[in-house]
């Protein structure tokens, strides 16, 4: 098993990294206590990017649900891409069966009910499987949290397709029976009516209600795209939570305990000096002005545990950060080195001429046909570069991504790498011109000598020539005297 870091970086935490999740606490109990109300209510988290939603989920909710016995599915659909085939509430029952089937016991004592269920219920019904995980536990009491992170992603399938998984939803939340199977069980169409040929037990368990909540996160700026599920679920605002950024008592315990944490870690235990944790803070909070958010700390996090490893210092200093700004230079660097260096190259291009606006120092977004168009950089790379959360993947209405930078902080040290690029790549190409102009100059040079040598030749044969004819002449004369 590999050793964990103290630190993700960009990446969230995930539900394995609970113990070193801190400065959360006030978050995790609010948001508890809001998911402590009746069954069929929905408890929304929204925030910023780059404030920690996923974190505070995998790390924070999910552990505390799972320790109060609570059952959890993480429900994630991604974006509409117009898959012929696929539909999105299809889609979510089939992860619900999923876990229906895995986490339950066998329903052998309520088949005869099952089997009726099967038959009466369509296959894509979310009540269906949430049933049967109620009925493979028999008469103990089964809460279950359906947790929707990244919420916004179902907003880019087609109207209909969301207003059918909102109705499900619904049916899972509120109703004892879906509106179908109530019709069906007392209809005479069935022959016998199916409520004669269950047993009380069975029936009990029929209308046993089931204890369902759901968990939604979603970005602040997509929170008014709730107001399209509001037909079926009115009071869908009435349990919301603002994930707010750090304040810096909060950053120092999400920064410093972590550190001092002892166990199977790939770092050793190591502490910042006063004056190292001072000019953190400062930095971080732009002179006390505002406050910290956690993706910039965990950066910051991140770094200093690539420092213990490669220098095995304890006790890190001020002096051991250097320019802070750097450092997020080296996280954009270390996230593109990870790619080949062919896809680095059509990388670094796209995002730095193509998802920034050098002039106003801002982000840019990009759908991903124009990237692959424009760039030339294959969805595989764009899909790495993601999960490095190096860029964010925003769902599209029309489907499909757009795609920018995964935080504003990037902006400057992605211009500043392109400064760089184009100074290196400038003195190359003077470089290259020079060879190019060296290489001219020889070449003139070899022809120069070439036709000299070829001169000398033409030199060396007509005076071969006239000395064979003064030979020639001279034996001609010699002869003529003799006679």
């Amino acid at each position: 098993m590999n050793k964990i870091r103290r630190y993700p970086g960009a990446q969230p935490f995930s539900i394995h990294q609970q113990s070193e999740f801190f400065g959360r606490e006030k978050d995790i109990e609010e948001v508890i206590n809001l998911l402590s109300f009746n069954a069929g209510t929905t408890t929304t988290i929204f925030s910023r990017s780059g404030y920690g939603k996923t974190s505070l989920i995998n790390a924070g909710i999910i552990p505390r649900l799972l320790h109060d016995g609570v059952q959890v599915i993480t429900i994630r659909t991604g974006t509409w891409q117009g898959q012929p085939g696929i539909d999105l509430s299809s889609a979510i029952a089939d992860q619900i069966k999923s876990w229906a089937t895995f986490s339950s016991g066998s329903v052998r004592q309520y088949d005869n009910l099952w089997h009726w269920l099967e038959k009466y219920c369509p296959p894509n019904s979310w009540w269906l499987w949430l049933k049967r995980a109620q009925l493979g536990d028999g008469d103990k009491v089964r809460r279950v949290v359906l947790v929707f992170d990244l919420l916004e992603e179902i907003f880019s399938y087609p109207q209909e397709e969301i207003e059918t998984a909102a109705r499900l939803l619904a049916e899972a939340l509120y109703r004892r029976l879906p509106p179908g199977l109530s019709d069906e069980l007392y209809s005479n169409s069935l022959g016998p009516a199916p409520v004669t040929t269950l047993d009380p037990e069975h029936l009990k368990m029929l209308y046993k209600p089931l204890e369902v909540q759901t968990l939604f996160a979603i970005r602040s700026d997509r929170l008014s795209y709730l107001d399209r599920l509001k037909h079926f679920h009115p009071t869908i605002l009435q349990n919301i939570y603002e994930l707010r950024p750090f304040a810096v008592l909060n950053a120092r315990d999400a920064l410093e305990k972590p550190a001092a944490l002892r166990g199977d870690y790939q770092s050793p235990s190591f502490e910042y000096s006063k004056d190292a944790q001072t000019q953190i803070f400062y930095y971080l909070s732009k002179g006390d002005s505002k406050s910290i958010e956690p993706f910039q700390l965990q950066i910051i996090g991140a770094y200093a545990e690539n420092l213990v490893l490669k220098t095995g210092k304890r006790l890190l200093e001020r002096h051991d950060f250097g320019d802070f700004n750097d450092i997020y230079e080296y996280y954009y660097e270390r996230s593109l080195e990870d790619l080949p260096y062919e896809d680095q190259q059509q990388a670094r291009r796209l995002i730095e001429e193509g998802l920034v606006f050098e002039e106003e120092q801002r982000r840019l977004s990009l759908y991903e046909g124009q990237i692959h168009k424009m760039w030339g950089v294959s969805q595989e790379t764009l899909r790495r570069l993601v999960d490095s959360h190096l860029l964010r993947a925003e769902p599209s209405r029309d489907g499909g991504y757009t795609y920018e930078l995964s935080h504003d902080t990037l902006v400057a040290p992605v211009l500043k790498s392109k400064a760089r690029r184009l100074e290196e790549e400038r003195r190359m190409r003077e470089e290259r011109e020079r060879l190019q102009e060296k290489q001219h100059r020889m070449q003139e040079e070899m022809e120069r000598l070439q036709k000299e040598r070829h001169r000398s030749r033409r030199y060396s044969l007509v005076i071969g020539l006239l000395a064979t004819l003064c030979v020639i002449l001279a034996i001609f004369v010699m002869i003529l005297l003799r006679r």
